[in-house]
C-alpha cells in the first residue's frame, strides 16, 4: 500500500510500521476516534446500571415537572 512502510527486525519479523499521514489522514482520524470509542466503552463496564422501566419513569417523572 502506498504511503505505508513496515520497519523489520534482524529476522524480517514486522515491528512497527510508518503511516503517511498525509495521504492517509482519513483513515487515522478514523482508527483514533474508534480507539477513543472503545475505552469510553471500557471506562463504563463497572458503573451500575439501571433497567430501562427505571429510565422511563425518571424521564417521565422529569418531564412532568417541566410541563
Amino acid at each position: 500500500m502506498e504511503g505505508i512502510k513496515y520497519l523489520t527486525d534482524e529476522n524480517g519479523k514486522r515491528v512497527a510500521i510508518q503511516i503517511d499521514l498525509y495521504k492517509h489522514k482519513k483513515f487515522i482520524h478514523e482508527y483514533l476516534e474508534f480507539i477513543e470509542d472503545k475505552n469510553d466503552i471500557l471506562d463504563t463496564r463497572f458503573e451500575e446500571t439501571i433497567s430501562f422501566e427505571e429510565v422511563l419513569l425518571k424521564f417521565e417523572n422529569i418531564h412532568r415537572e417541566n410541563v
